[in-house]
């Protein structure tokens, strides 16, 4: 249409509303008079009013061909109305639009939108309509609307901050805050929307007095609740900048921020307070970073002010089932933010170890490859498993559906991996020829030239390949004699270590995989305030026990005569329970066996340890998160405390329910062996440790701070030998025992197959399998390869679980686990970095790296793994023209 018909029929009628406002979108798009534009605006009102909103109302702007969408126009539209009723009855429709329909569609519709760039649209409008200085009531309807419109969509644009800065919004936001007219909610709440980009954050420090007018709108009695929560989100994201902490700070902010925090607390569970609050104490950690900002919170009494606000949000939770759960979860969520408030005031301690270098190394071989080791960021950067938020975010705000919002970053320009080295040119993997990638992978593929047979024979070592036996008998019998001890003592003089291991862990003898009931969550609220409190009477009463070291990796190491020749390792752990050391009075720990991380164990009071974590060998950036040590000499039904005081993630699951697991070697002596989750009052946290010199200057390069993992033990049993760890332990050494046993019994006409596909660094074998059905080899060459590998990280020991559950079933005898090896040729890799778990590590190979990185350019020599791995696929690919679909 070209907007210039009559509009005179059936204005009121449910069916001309598409009519009606495909009649508008034509008019604001031609940029008509505004008189007209408003005529249809009034005209689709009245029918709006009439037939009320629901699905079918905007049922009219879903269309089937791409050629029929009128977004592109409804967008022109936007930009070109010169009518507010017109512009508050377009944003109308597209509200409706997102909105009148079940979430899943929701989602779909403005992403549609946020694909046509409405974003850039409705920025336009809004400036725009912001330049009016004295605007009318119904432009303000309409200032409204646009600005609720974006933020409907600002969830779903990644790049919305720059587009607000981009398109000019910012300034135009600024100014209405800077200026003396009342404060629009709606534009106050797309402030803080826009403000956390650091860079927008940057800008808007700059912007005249800004800072300082916002002190002001902060320190008004005038505003209302929301319209404050808002002002003080604002802070939050301005005060990430340390020139804006500094104006702030300057501006006396802490005694307005105080003065907020007491005048809502007291009615914290009005609607909107308990927010309030969240953010205000969320703005004081921000500020409490800086050391002036520190210290003036110290002197205004912010610890007793802290500490009372704690104690009368436990009273809130005793009282919590009167309480609906959504206020109950921001109590807690105002608790746990007060406790870290606290312990960030309270003065900093020294690291124990300070910069001294872990005694253990790994000499690396010489190589010619183009791979560089680099000195701690570039390999990492984008590891997913690293934290890099800040910890106040998840104090702030939250999504629509409850998801965690973070500050948006989308000035930072993420390298895209995988693409091509420094100087442009291909990875070496690729520059490989097809003669080279078939004289090296072809022999894992004899299936697909020989066929699959089943050859009647014993799994003997690895160093040959080796074939499953379907002979029943002779399956059954090997079941009786092929224990998992047994399989343990033959392949543990294979594992080849960087330390000197002492022992045998005790839940490796017994098979670690005893499957035991599953174990809820348990999640901890007041542990935290616990440790608050415990850290507050130590600040003020002093040390009133005098520390010492009872376990020191290090002196064991430097101590040990490198000439002395190894022996066999064994366990004696069994005869070692219910004798108890009584001229020691504390805990013994060991760490001294696969997988055993633990460097260092500090006995600070009566029944508390420090406990402090060993780094992956040769590592190029920290990685502390792995723990795995046995402890004994313990009493029963005496609480002992552990803490892990060089943690690095700021955030854990520790945090949400998880609880560390231990193994008693008394359970397992009175026939109840297994992993069990243990622990409680188990909490994660900012501690108060910092690796620099206190009183100078920090350095680049050194840890800001560090993070405890806390939880206490109640041991059941007197002098037990007990094993706690991060999660439930996997060692390399166990796989192969694993290995042995499941392929020498697999089910009825099962190709299986395990060969070595290289050695590690330090010379580990590293097998692959191979698992279909048997068949000739025209049979074969019709199946698909579905490769699976597990274990890159060795600190993610389920991963090694779940692929032990993979290789269980695919050689089992039920019916899908047949029809999928008729289907298909599987190769498996079960473990990509042996190296890593045998010694401990919890993400790097001996290399020092990730080798989750290295995939784009890995080294035959530094990343054997990796390296071959992807020869295999590229061979695949290459060499016989295998489709392969990645997934990410």
């Amino acid at each position: 249409m070209d907007g210039t018909e009559s509009t005179a029929v059936g204005a009121r009628d449910p069916d001309s509303l598409p009519e009606l406002f495909f009649i508008l979108v034509a008019r604001c798009r031609n940029r008509m008079p505004g008189a007209q534009q408003r005529e249809m605006a009034v005209s689709i009102l009245e029918v709006l009013d009439n037939v009320g909103e629901d699905p079918a109302t905007y049922k009219f702007l879903v269309v089937r061909k791409k050629s029929e969408d009128p977004f592109n126009d409804i967008l022109r539209a936007v930009e070109g109305c010169d009518d507010d009723l017109a512009v508050i009855v377009l944003c109308r429709i597209l509200q409706g639009y997102c909105t009148k329909t079940t979430s899943n569609v929701r989602i779909k519709r403005m992403r549609k939108l946020t694909a046509l760039d409405a974003t850039k649209s409705l920025i336009q409008a809004l400036r725009d309509l912001l330049k009016d200085k004295r605007p009318s009531e119904e432009k303000l309807i309409a200032i409204d609307a646009v600005a609720f419109t974006l933020m409907l969509l600002a969830p779903k644009d990644r790049k919305f901050t720059l587009k607000t800065r981009l398109g000019g919004l910012l300034p135009s936001l600024a100014a209405q805050l800077c200026s003396q007219e009342p404060k629009r909610l709606s534009l106050m709440t797309l402030l803080a929307r826009c403000a956390r980009s650091p860079r927008n954050a940057q800008l808007l420090g700059k912007h005249l007095n800004f800072p300082e007018r916002l002190v002001e709108c902060l320190g008004g009695d005038e505003s209302s609740v929301s319209k404050t929560a808002r002002f003080t989100e604002i802070l939050y994201f301005l005060s990430k900048n340390r020139k804006n902490k500094s104006k702030l700070l300057e501006s006396g902010i802490l005694s307005v921020l105080i003065k907020l925090f007491n005048k809502h607390f007291d009615v914290r569970l009005q609607d909107g307070n308990l927010e309030l609050c969240l953010i205000t104490v969320a703005c004081l950690r921000q500020l409490a970073k800086y050391k002036s900002g520190k210290d003036q919170l110290v002197k205004t009494g912010a610890l007793e002010l802290c500490e009372q606000a704690i104690k009368k949000l436990a009273e809130d939770k005793q009282h919590g089932a009167s309480l609906p759960p959504e206020i109950l979860a921001d109590v807690e969520r105002l608790q746990h933010s007060l406790c870290t408030l606290c312990m960030r005031c309270l003065p900093v301690r020294q690291f124990p170890l300070g910069k001294h270098p872990f005694p253990l190394t790994f000499p690396l071989p010489t190589t010619q490859s183009p791979t560089k080791l680099t000195s701690g960021k570039s390999e990492d950067v984008e590891s997913s498993d690293e934290d890099n938020e800040d910890e106040d975010d998840d104090i702030i705000v939250f999504g629509e559906d409850g998801e965690l919002v973070r500050s948006d970053e989308e000035d930072t320009e993420q390298q895209d991996e995988g693409a091509s080295n420094e100087n442009g040119a291909l990875s070496q993997l690729d520059r490989r020829k097809l003669n080279e990638l078939d004289a090296s992978y072809r022999k894992f593929f004899k299936e697909l030239l020989e066929g699959a047979m089943i050859v009647k024979q014993p799994i003997a070592k690895m160093q040959s390949p080796k074939v499953g036996v379907a002979n029943h008998k002779a399956r059954k019998s090997r079941s009786r004699t092929r224990k998992h001890s047994d399989s343990l003592a033959r392949k543990l003089p294979e594992t080849k270590t960087v330390g000197r291991f002492v022992k045998i862990a005790y839940p490796e003898l017994v098979d670690p995989g005893i499957e035991l009931p599953l174990q809820p969550m348990v999640r901890f609220p007041d542990a935290l305030q616990e440790t608050v409190v415990h850290e507050l009477a130590r600040a003020r009463q002093g040390l009133d026990f005098s520390s010492k070291v009872v376990f020191d990796l290090d002196k064991l190491i430097s101590e040990a005569d490198p000439h002395e020749m190894p022996t066999p390792l064994k366990n004696n752990d069994r005869a070692r329970i219910g004798k108890i050391d009584a001229s020691i009075n504390h805990l013994l720990f060991e760490s001294r066996f696969e997988c055993g991380n633990l460097r260092r164990a500090t006995q600070v009071g009566p029944a508390h340890y420090e406990l402090i974590l060993s780094p992956d060998v040769n590592q190029n950036r920290p990685h502390f998160q792995w723990f795995y040590f046995e402890v004994s000499n313990n009493e029963a039904s005496v609480p002992y405390t552990f803490e892990i005081i060089n943690c690095l993630k700021t955030h854990s699951m520790f945090s949400t329910g998880m609880q560390p697991v231990m193994f008693s070697t008394s359970e397992a002596a009175q026939a109840r062996p297994g992993w069990v989750r243990a622990g409680h009052s188990v909490c994660y946290y900012r501690n108060l440790y910092t690796e620099h010199q206190l009183g100078k200057k920090k350095s680049a390069g050194e840890t800001r701070s560090y993070f405890s993992v806390r939880f206490t033990i109640t041991f059941r049993h007197k002098a037990d030998v007990c094993y706690l760890a991060y999660h439930y332990p996997y060692t390399y050494t166990y796989l192969q025992a694993k290995l042995e046993c499941l392929l020498a019994n697999p089910g009825p006409n099962v190709h299986v197959r395990s060969e070595k596909l290289c050695d590690s660094l330090a010379g580990n074998a590293v097998p692959i399998l191979t698992i279909t059905a048997a068949g000739s080899r025209e049979e074969v060459s019709q199946r698909e390869i579905v490769f699976l590998s597990g274990r890159v990280h060795p600190g993610e020991s389920n991963a090694s679980w779940m692929m032990q559950g993979c290789i269980s079933f695919l050689l089992s005898n039920a019916q899908k686990a047949i029809d999928l090896r008729e289907r298909f040729i599987f190769k498996l890799v079960p473990m990509l970095n042996p190296d890593g778990v045998i010694n401990g590590s919890h993400r790097c190979s001996l290399v020092g790296q990730d080798l989750n990185r290295q995939w784009d350019n890995p080294s035959s020599v530094l990343h054997p793994t990796v390296y071959h791995t992807k020869g295999l696929l590229q061979w695949l690919v290459d060499v016989q023209k295998v489709f392969i679909a990645l997934f990410k």
